[in-house]
């Protein structure tokens, strides 16, 4: 359903992209038409997540103390040799961790309530 809302809104960008791109009175009106359903769509998608418990009860998460919490941040290398892979915020960030990975090894639980 949450994939609905954002396919929904996703036509409703395209709808408006479209609106924009035409100088035409009928197209406007049509696509204008459009713009309004893509508004409606969504609401009714999150109305039947929220009366179904919201999203919490909808898309329940593992607890933290459940999940793999040694790689919950963590870039993992997978490149041969070591080759240095590209610098960026997403792997350089002060809560990230760096690891090499290795083909042959288990992943440890480390953190992880068994």
């Amino acid at each position: 359903m949450v994939a609905n809302v954002t396919a929904e809104g996703s036509g409703r960008v395209l709808a408006t992209r479209l609106y924009n791109m035409t100088n035409d009175p009928g197209m406007k009106d049509i696509v204008s038409f459009l713009i309004a359903r893509d508004t409606m769509h969504p609401q009714q998608w999150l109305t039947a997540i929220e009366d179904m418990g919201g999203l919490n009860a909808f898309l329940p998460v593992p607890t933290p103390s459940r999940v793999y919490q040694d790689v919950s941040y963590a870039f993992i290398n997978c490149f041969v040799e070591g080759i240095e892979p590209a610098r960026g915020r997403w792997r350089m960030d002060r809560r990230w961790t760096a690891r090499e990975s290795s083909p042959w090894s288990p992943v440890r639980r480390g953190g992880a309530a068994e």
